[in-house]
């Protein structure tokens, strides 16, 4: 084997395969088809939305490529339309440069081309729908057995070369003893030799045919998962062969039965039908006795065909795919567990974290089954602590659920069960009353509905609600912090009604609600979900805006459609909600009504907070309070609509997540950790992250610019990024911290007329307010404005020596667009 390489790139993990030095020549298949494009889209995606894609690279020990592992955010591959450019999870691709041109940056047109070098499935769903499997598919229907393990791939680098792989690493993993492709190459190893066969013949068929091959891993003595493997089953079990190619193409299950066989590894057994009602009837059934062919199963794999029909139920699922039949979907049928062990499953990774006092959430904990094992384990774990020592890494799992089999025949177990299926539980986890807080936050855009959804859950249960919009000081973020805080002293939950759209804005009320109360303070999210194109929830919203009039405290409709304006740029710092923002989420939708909205939210509060569901009529009289309410009246007219105080280049940027990444890097001196420590402590971070270009008080002597913008934000949507703007530097002294900006330059999708005054705008811009361009990030208090960012930018670009300081950002080139401000 290759030593380590130890270059000491934070973000490469160290790896380890064996190799021998491959020319781009000798790696390239004649089948290979050219995906430059496809991973071209990748990167420009990691570059702008590092929260979507994350390309990570591994060194090739004794080679002088490597290998970016793409990764994208799971939960977004459900958005309709899907904001990925491919549906792959498991993609290893390497750049191959021209001769000559071999220092130029990965990805420069012209200078080289793209290979997928290992290609996973596309993701798939557990859809439950057989509406929309009969819409969308055809039969053949082809059941897998859904092996127990963990994914591995095996790829060839060249026709003498094999390289095997996790689903997003491969070789040794900083921390681990041995990792899963590790130990997926060692059973490869294994395999082989019992067949008789070499890994140079392995790699020269997955060269020819240009194929990965994609094994489950299945072996207790190094990870345990749900149900148990013999000897004899112990291995990789062959279930895939995928074409190395952006479309996805998977091949028949003949070819990867006779596949399996050929090369040693443990076929995967599978079950045809020819109608989807039959597929329906037998997972049913299996479902039942939780067995197949007298062994336990963990469910099954449907592999079928895409239909020609347009799609009309489930959009977001169709991905990239071939033409040809054997290009599958992959849908995720109900798991068949045996009767009363669902839930192992489900707690498998809670389980290991329960030692190190793992909280569990409510969705895991509503089976009584659940709850009990949940007291049998706490339980042992005090009389027997040592027995569990397994579980932090993957042992000792099944062992201890046989335990709990046996424990529950016992008239202990029987009484223990009969109490949790007789008893209505309480809260599933910790229950919210009494002593223990709960912050109801929505994440939403203007536009979405909240507020009416506030006003009707106070009416049903009494819960006290705050909003931003009735803040009238400068700094609304602590005051509205302050008033949820207020509100919670005399009231158990709180609804902190804003849109909560950018993770330091939700992080400001988290922050003080654990602060003061600790594993009491609790936060469920309501998240109104992107599930339509920003087009179709932008005239959603708009519509409602539109529809309320001047019933709203800031945000009026006007002949120009400023509220648009207002929208689009919510869309472009709007930042998703992690999962350890919230104890609970609850996913609600743009396009539904508000009777629908509020059923929904009340579905989903009720066996969190442990409330009795109201009636329908009930509901109807609450909806129907929601729709008269009428924001304060301060007695005036609404104000005519003003023209902007200034325009301003809106980037669509991550801006806290960027920042962090950056300052977190090595070598980063310690006067920008400290100053960047105090601006988010006292959660100074811009609500709406900008670069000015213009003021009002700057017309005269700017008034070509001033007209270019004004015409320009007359003519181009603002929901449609026009201009891009590279961030070159971070710069900061003792007060203020920001970006510069330069190269202002149209983006590439804009031309005609729209092109032309953007041109002019960029022309005409006057040279000193090109050499202050910036992004105020935050200053260290109140009594700093931020407009001294300008000055310290403006004399840093003169080279002036004032103490301020700066570090590269490597020409960070962000889509935005240009808008009339008004604060």
């Amino acid at each position: 084997m290759a030593t380590n390489n130890t270059s000491g790139h934070i973000d490469v993990d160290e790896v380890k395969i064996d190799t021998l030095e491959i020319s781009s020549h000798s790696s390239i298949p004649p089948t290979q088809p050219d995906d430059s494009d496809l991973i071209r889209e990748l990167r420009t995606l990691a570059k702008n939305q590092p929260k979507l894609v994350r390309g990570k690279k591994y060194d090739v020990p004794g080679q002088k490529f490597q290998l970016t592992s793409w990764k994208m955010t799971e939960h977004m591959y459900t958005r309709s339309p899907c904001p990925f450019p491919t549906l792959a999870r498991g993609l290893f691709t390497r750049w191959v440069p021209n001769p000559g041109r071999e220092d130029e940056p990965e990805g420069t047109r012209g200078a080289g081309r793209d290979l997928i070098v290992v290609r996973g499935y596309d993701k798939f769903f557990n859809m439950n729908e057989w509406e929309a499997l009969a819409v969308h598919t055809r039969p053949p229907y082809v059941l897998t057995l859904k092996s127990n393990g963990c994914i591995i791939f095996m790829s060839a680098l060249s026709s003498t070369e094999i390289i095997v792989t996790s689903k997003h690493s491969l070789g040794e993993v900083v921390g681990s003893t041995t990792s899963h492709a590790e130990k997926g190459e060692e059973w490869l190893d294994k395999h082989l030799k019992q067949a008789g066969r070499t890994k140079a013949e392995f790699a020269k068929e997955l060269f020819d045919r240009n194929i990965t091959a994609v094994a489950e891993l299945c072996d207790d003595s190094f990870e345990e998962h749900v149900l148990p493997y013999s000897k004899e089953m112990t291995g990789l079990h062959l279930h895939g062969l995928n074409e190395r190619r952006g479309d996805f193409c998977t091949l028949p299950n003949d070819q990867v039965d006779s596949f399996a066989r050929k090369w040693g590894f443990i076929p995967t057994a599978t079950v045809v039908f020819d109608t989807l009602h039959e597929v329906q009837s037998f997972t049913s059934e299996v479902g039942e006795t939780g067995k197949w062919r007298g062994e336990a199963v963990e469910g099954f794999v449907v592999r079928t065909i895409i239909s020609d029909r347009e799609p009309q139920l489930v959009q977001a699922y169709r991905g990239t795919r071939g033409e040809r039949d054997t290009n599958k979907m992959e849908l995720s049928t109900p798991p068949p567990y045996s009767p009363g062990s669902t839930f192992f499953f489900k707690i498998n990774a809670a389980e290991k974290g329960q030692l190190d006092g793992f909280k569990l959430s409510s969705f895991i904990l509503r089976r009584a089954e659940t709850r009990a094992y949940v007291h049998w384990v706490e339980d042992q774990i005090r009389k027997n602590k040592e027995s569990f020592e397994g579980f932090s890494t993957g042992h000792g799992i099944i062992a201890a659920r046989e335990r709990f089999f046996e424990w529950c025949k016992t008239t202990e177990g029987h009484e223990a069960l009969e109490k949790e299926n007789t008893e209505a539980p309480k809260h599933t986890g910790d229950a919210y009353t009494g002593p223990h807080k709960t912050v109801i936050m929505p994440v939403a855009i203007p536009g979405s509905g909240k507020t009416a959804v506030a006003i009707a859950l106070k009416h049903l249960f009494g819960f006290g609600h705050t909003q931003s919009d009735d803040v009238k000081q400068k700094k609304t973020g602590p005051h509205f912090v302050k008033n949820v805080m207020d509100l919670l002293k005399k009231n158990d939950v709180v609804f902190a009604d804003r849109n909560n759209h950018i993770k330091h804005l939700r992080d400001a009320v988290r922050h003080d609600l654990k602060e003061r109360y600790g594993s009491k303070g609790h936060i469920i999210v309501l998240n109104w979900l992107f599930n339509h194109t920003p087009q179709r929830i932008s005239d959603i919203c708009a519509a409602r805006i539109l529809a309320r009039g001047d019933n709203h405290q800031t945000l009026h409709p006007d002949d120009q459609d400023s509220h648009r304006g207002v929208i689009s740029m919510f869309f472009g710092s709007f930042e998703d909600v992690e999962s350890d923002e919230a104890d609970d989420v609850i996913d609600m939708e743009y396009d539904e009504t508000l009777d629908r909205s509020v059923k929904r939210a009340i579905e989903g509060l009720c066996p969190i907070l442990n409330l009795d569901p109201p009636s329908e009529k009930q509901m109807e009289e609450a909806c129907e309070v929601a729709l008269a309410y009428e924001v304060k009246s301060t007695g005036k007219k609404p104000p005519a609509p003003k023209a902007p105080r200034y325009y301003a280049f809106v980037p669509n940027l991550p801006l806290e997540n960027m920042i962090r990444e950056k300052i977190n890097s090595q070598g980063v001196p310690e006067s920008v950790q400290k100053l960047w420590n105090i601006i988010l402590e006292n959660h100074r971070l811009p609500e709406n992250p900008h670069v000015t270009l213009v003021h009002t008080k700057e017309k005269q002597e700017a008034n070509l610019l001033w007209d270019h913008c004004t015409a320009l934000r007359k003519a181009i949507p603002e929901s449609q990024p026009s201009f891009r703007v590279t961030f070159d530097h971070l710069v900061w002294n003792a007060n203020v911290m920001a970006l510069s900006a330069s190269n202002l330059e149209m983006h590439t999708d804009v031309d005609g007329e729209y092109g032309e005054i953007g041109k002019a705008l960029i022309e005409d811009m006057p040279e000193n307010i090109k050499g202050r361009l910036h992004l105020t990030i935050g200053t260290r208090e109140d009594s700093i404005n931020p407009f001294e960012a300008a000055g310290m930018v403006e004399g840093w670009r003169k080279g002036e020596d004032n103490g301020t300081q700066s570090i590269s950002l490597d020409k960070c080139i962000i889509e935005g667009k240009i808008m009339g401000r008004y604060s």
